[in-house]
């Protein structure tokens, strides 16, 4: 599964809110075998304390598109992860060109980086097909500078993590 499997996505709910208190227990269930990516849903992480606390443990900070969070990418790894979950309506809003362009300019800002992920998840309309095609046509349009890795980009199937048929 190593070879296949890129990073390991943990997303809080959105009633955790920072805390010293509670980002040292998410870190001490975080296991080193895996390359992990922190979803928050909490605009309280998005500070200064929490992106110098996952440098240090190379542990990536999900950017999102999430309607009443910021939407800036982040770097605290050399793997840059972003989720489009549709905004403004969640689920189900497409994104623009010019957001995904934005989006796309936000990733190669960041120099060092191996790998970017890029998930959409506003699937309602099947906007999550359009926009990922599109984003995969904005990243191949632009000249590939040394450090600045290729895009990946994926849907998120809605299926039950019990149904694993």
């Amino acid at each position: 599964m190593r070879g296949k499997l890129g990073c390991v996505l943990f997303q809080l709910h959105p009633g955790i809110t920072y805390s010293e208190d509670n980002l040292e227990r998410i870190l001490q269930t975080l296991g080193t075998s895996f390359l992990d990516v922190l979803e928050f849903r909490h605009k309280s992480w998005w500070c200064d304390p929490v992106y110098k606390i996952l440098r240090e443990h190379k542990i990536t900070f999900c950017g999102i598109s999430y309607p009443g969070l910021p939407e800036e990418v982040i770097k605290t790894a050399p793997v840059l992860y972003y989720r489009f979950h549709g905004v403004p309506q969640l689920y189900f809003s497409a994104y623009s060109n010019k957001r995904l362009q934005q989006i796309r300019e936000g990733l190669n800002h960041f120099r060092g980086t191996t790998d970017v992920f890029c998930y959409f998840n506003n699937d309602i309309e099947v906007a999550a097909v359009r926009n990922a095609r599109e984003l995969q046509k904005i990243a191949s349009a632009i000249p590939h500078y040394t450090g600045i890795p290729t895009l990946k980009t994926g849907l998120l199937p809605r299926r039950n993590l019990f149904d694993l048929d």
